[in-house]
């Protein structure tokens, strides 16, 4: 009998019928896999008679592809990551090694060999060998550095100047100070009736006859880069300045290109107190010469040995430093 033909009683629920069963999906490998224990090799023995070392493997060097380049990608700028000064590290030091004192300071540890062969042929007796000190350089000099105003765009250049001086030029002593622009701003107030002589024109020159009638400038300099622990100016020449040859290192206006007279006549009260401590001063001007046209620069060039802040300029510097150590003695 068929399922069809068979009739369910009134009031009983024939039960449902089970889904077909469908075959089970396979399931994804797993991606975790199990580490399988190592055997543990000995190194060959290299001292037994059968060993054999493995010939290295070597490569065909031939089957890789060429690497080109497109030139028209290239840049023909080159990428400078260093600064390049117009006198280099290097070049400072050579020059300023040049600034040399010799005299003989301290112990006496070396041989003077003419003194003692004289002694002995005079006196005819093995007398004991003369001693000397060491001679060493005794050059000392002052570096009065311009900061912050025009001198900003140099400050890295000027810095970078002054290290070399200070730690590899080998001189005996390097002090260091700073002023903005000039020690004292106002010394023009007290020379009134200078300016009422100077020559009309957009540039007056001070000659130096007038130039000898400004009396030493005052104020302050600094003992740090930021202007921050001011030293009286008198107390630093005082103390710093004498016995000592003086660089300074300062655009003298030629930045900006003004001719400021106020600024030339406080400059020339520095150099007249400088003078006044008996110190030899030089100018290093890091503006090229050919701006120095109608600035103070040039105004003030005429009263001191101005020279551009290069490697010709600080050789010129050094050999006008050393025929003036040369005269003073």
């Amino acid at each position: 009998m068929r399922n069809e033909d068979w009739e369910v009683p009134y009031g009983i629920t024939p039960a449902p019928e089970p889904p077909p069963e469908t075959p089970a999906a396979p399931l994804p490998p797993s991606t975790t896999t199990q580490r399988q224990p190592t055997a543990i090799t000995q190194p060959p023995d290299r001292s037994d008679p059968l060993y054999q070392p493995t010939p290295p493997v070597e490569y065909d060097t031939r089957s890789f592809p060429d690497v080109s380049v497109d030139p028209a990608r290239l840049s023909l700028r080159p990428f400078v990551m260093v600064p390049q000064y117009p006198y280099s590290y290097r070049e400072v030091a050579q020059t300023w090694r040049r600034l040399r004192t010799q005299v003989r300071i301290g112990a006496a540890t070396e041989l003077d060999v003419r003194a003692t062969i004289e002694v002995r042929a005079r006196t005819g007796l093995a007398t004991p060998p003369i001693l000397v000190p060491r001679r060493r350089n005794a050059a000392r000099i002052l570096l009065l550095v311009d900061r912050l105003g025009s001198m900003a765009p140099y400050a890295g250049f000027i810095e970078s100047v002054r290290h070399t001086i200070t730690q590899t030029a080998l001189l005996d002593n390097t002090r260091t100070l700073y002023f903005h622009d000039v020690p004292e701003d106002g010394l023009v107030d007290d020379h009134l009736d200078l300016v009422d002589r100077l020559p009309p024109g957009l540039f007056p020159a001070i000659e130096p006859s007038l130039a000898r009638l400004i009396r030493p400038a005052r104020g302050f300099v600094f003992t740090d880069p930021e202007l921050v622990e001011a030293l009286p100016l008198a107390e630093a020449l005082r103390s710093d300045a004498r016995g000592r040859a003086t660089v300074v290192l300062s655009d003298a206006g030629a930045t900006r290109g003004h001719y400021d007279v106020r600024r030339v006549i406080d400059s020339l009260g520095l150099l007249a107190a400088l003078r006044e401590a008996g110190s030899t001063v030089v100018w290093l001007n890091p503006v090229p010469t050919i701006r120095w046209h109608r600035t103070s620069a040039a105004a003030i060039a005429r009263h001191v040995e101005m020279f551009p802040l290069d490697r010709e300029g600080a050789q010129r510097a050094v050999t006008t430093l050393r025929k003036s150590a040369t005269r003073s003695r």
